[in-house]
């Protein structure tokens, strides 16, 4: 019976632990994502607005 416990805890613990990894990792991936759109939108502003004056 104690051992069942014991077993039941271990498992629980283990997906508290995989659900935060996976959490973590999300987060991580958003925020890679956010500075990569970030950098492509400052990326086709310098190309679309500093190639302007030079037109005109």
């Amino acid at each position: 019976m104690q051992k069942s416990q014991v077993e039941s805890v271990a498992v629980a613990v283990l997906v508290e632990l995989m659900v935060e990894t996976v959490a973590a990792l999300i987060n991580i991936i958003c925020l890679c994502c956010q500075y990569n759109s970030l950098f492509i939108s400052y990326k086709i502003i310098t190309m679309t607005v500093i190639p302007l004056p030079q037109i005109g």
